[in-house]
C-alpha cells in the first residue's frame, strides 16, 4: 500500500492523507488519533489543506481532475480539468491561486479558490513538484526533464526564470524553507539531494542519499535470504555438534589455592573463572 503527499489543516486539527493505492482521500484527526472520514479520490496523488480559505485540494490522478473539497465536512465542491497526470499541489496566498503539476503533460494547471481552472503554464518538460516561496512571491517547479527549475511569476501565470541545476538528474522532490531562502531538491536519477540559495538561486551543496540499483539489489537479497531461512525451518531439524577444540585447556587456579569460595558448576561444561590476587 502505497501513500502520498499529506497536508495538516491546524484550524481542524485534521491531517489529510493521500492514500494513492486505495484511491482514497483520509481525513486524520490529530486530537483523537484516528480516521474521521474517508473520500473516494480516484488515484489521489497530491493533497493540499487551505485553512485561510476552509477548502481542501486533491489531485484525482486517475480522473485527470482537481477536486476541491469542504475542509469541515469533506464534500466535494468543485472538480476542474487538470491535464493528463495530475501531482503535486501549491497555494499562492497572494493571488489565491492552487498550482497543480501534471507530470505527464509538462504544464502547471492554475485554478482559483472556487476550484475552476483559469490558465495553464506550459513547462517545457515533465513536472514535478511545485511550492511557493514567500520571499520572492513566485512558484518554484522541478521540471525533471531538463533537471532545472522553472520559476512563475503567479501575477501573469510565466515562467520568468529557469535554474540550472548541475549535477542533478531528474529532480523530481521540492521543498522550499522561506524564513530561511533555502530549497532543497531531490534527484531521483541519481540519488541526489541539494540545496538551493533562494537569493541567488544558486546551488550550494549537494549529497549523496543512496544508490538505487544497489537498493535493489539489497532488497532482492533480503528476499532471498528470507525465502531460504523459511524453506529451512520447514524442512527436517538439522542436529549441529560443536568440535572439540584441539589445543590443550588453559588451567586455571583452584579456589583452594585461592583460598576463595567458588559455585558448584550447573552443568559439567560450565567454567567458572576467577581472578588471581
Amino acid at each position: 500500500m502505497r501513500f502520498d503527499y499529506t497536508s495538516v489543516d491546524p484550524s481542524t486539527n485534521t491531517l489529510w492523507i493521500a492514500h494513492m493505492d486505495a484511491s482514497q482521500l483520509l481525513a486524520f484527526d490529530l486530537v483523537h488519533r484516528r480516521i474521521i472520514r474517508t473520500i473516494p479520490v480516484p488515484g489521489v496523488h497530491g493533497v493540499i489543506a487551505v485553512p485561510q480559505l476552509g477548502r481542501v485540494y486533491a489531485a484525482a490522478t486517475n480522473d485527470r481532475q482537481a477536486l476541491t473539497l469542504d475542509a469541515r465536512t469533506g464534500a466535494i465542491l468543485a472538480r476542474a480539468p487538470a491535464g493528463e497526470y495530475p501531482d503535486g499541489l501549491a497555494y499562492d496566498p497572494v493571488e489565491r491561486h492552487i498550482f497543480v503539476s501534471d507530470e505527464a503533460g509538462g504544464v502547471e494547471t492554475v485554478l482559483n479558490a472556487a476550484g475552476h481552472r483559469v490558465a495553464t503554464i506550459p513547462l517545457g518538460g515533465a513536472a514535478g513538484n511545485v511550492q511557493y516561496d514567500a520571499g520572492s512571491r513566485r512558484i518554484l517547479v522541478d521540471v525533471q526533464t531538463r533537471n532545472d527549475i522553472a520559476v512563475i511569476d503567479p501575477r501573469t501565470n510565466r515562467v520568468v526564470r529557469r535554474v540550472p541545476l548541475r549535477g542533478c538528474h531528474s529532480d523530481h522532490s521540492l521543498l522550499v524553507d522561506s524564513p530561511h531562502q533555502l530549497a532543497f531538491v531531490t534527484c531521483s536519477g541519481n540519488a541526489r539531494l541539494l540545496t538551493l540559495d533562494l537569493r541567488t538561486m544558486k546551488v550550494t551543496g549537494g549529497f549523496d542519499v543512496g544508490d538505487e540499483k544497489r537498493r535493489c539489489r539489497r532488497l532482492r537479497r533480503d528476499h532471498a535470504r528470507r525465502q531460504a531461512s523459511r524453506a529451512r525451518a520447514s524442512g527436517p531439524p538439522r542436529t549441529h555438534r560443536r568440535r572439540r577444540p584441539t589445543h590443550a585447556p588453559r588451567v586455571l587456579p583452584t579456589p583452594e589455592r585461592l583460598g576463595r569460595p567458588t559455585r558448584a558448576p550447573h552443568h559439567e561444561t560450565d567454567l567458572t573463572v576467577t581472578r588471581t590476587p
